[in-house]
């Protein structure tokens, strides 16, 4: 049996993501640690979805939508959270890019904000 590296057949991408959504679809694959050609394959069994190859995985992480079925069978798949919403995958993304020192800001505001929420009964 020849040796096969962990990280063989692991996609290096070049491009960002085209939204949240393509973002949660590359992380879904590298939490589950499985290469596109194996969720292609994944997705094809699942019935209803019809037919994937390599390529069309590739899509969904760069910038072709993501169909809500799709990401159901994505999260079942890989054992992956779905997003709660496009929007918190946005927000998401946007905190990735802020500095350590911005993200303190931002814990710091959140925590701010939940515990108003608290003292008002909300």
């Amino acid at each position: 049996m020849r040796y096969k590296s962990a990280m063989a057949g692991i996609a290096k991408y070049k491009s960002r993501p085209a939204s949240p959504m393509n973002q949660w679809v590359r992380d879904a694959l590298e939490a589950a640690n499985m290469t596109q050609q194996a969720l292609a394959d994944a997705l094809s069994r699942v019935e209803g979805l019809g037919t994937y190859d390599r390529s069309m995985v590739h899509k969904m992480t760069g910038s072709r939508r993501v169909r809500g079925e799709e990401a159901v069978a994505i999260s079942q798949i890989t054992g992956h959270p779905l997003p709660e919403s496009e929007d918190d995958l946005e927000f998401e993304q946007m905190y990735r890019k802020l500095s350590q020192e911005n993200r303190t800001v931002i814990r710091t505001i959140v925590r701010n904000l939940l515990g108003g929420q608290k003292d008002r009964g909300q």
